[in-house]
């Protein structure tokens, strides 16, 4: 739901475009903090994974710019996904530069 409300975002400015990436970052943070798993339900680690990282790029965006917020998932994501190590640590290093430069 997350990708689908991203994707309706691109094509629209202003409050329109903000309000569908609130919607699919909301979408997203529901599966990346397993919010939407019933009682008996056990999480799928791959539909976490790409709902963190919708996540952060989404924070990412040129809407949002929330730096602190992207890394934070990264960090969680490097808890889950240690196997990703080195690509998780890439793109969090982008955006600790992002939050140097605001310093």
């Amino acid at each position: 739901m997350g990708l689908v409300a991203e994707k309706r975002a691109e094509n629209k400015s202003g409050e329109e475009k903000t309000a569908l990436l609130k919607v699919a970052r909301d979408d997203y943070l529901d599966v990346f903090y397993e919010l939407n798993v019933r009682p008996g339900e056990t999480r799928d680690l791959f539909w976490v994974k790409e709902a963190g990282l919708g996540a952060a790029r989404v924070a990412e965006s040129e809407t949002f710019q929330e730096w602190s917020q992207a890394e934070k998932f990264y960090d969680r994501l490097l808890h889950l996904l240690p196997l990703m190590k080195e690509t998780l640590e890439k793109k969090k290093s982008k955006v600790q530069a992002h939050l140097k430069r605001m310093d």
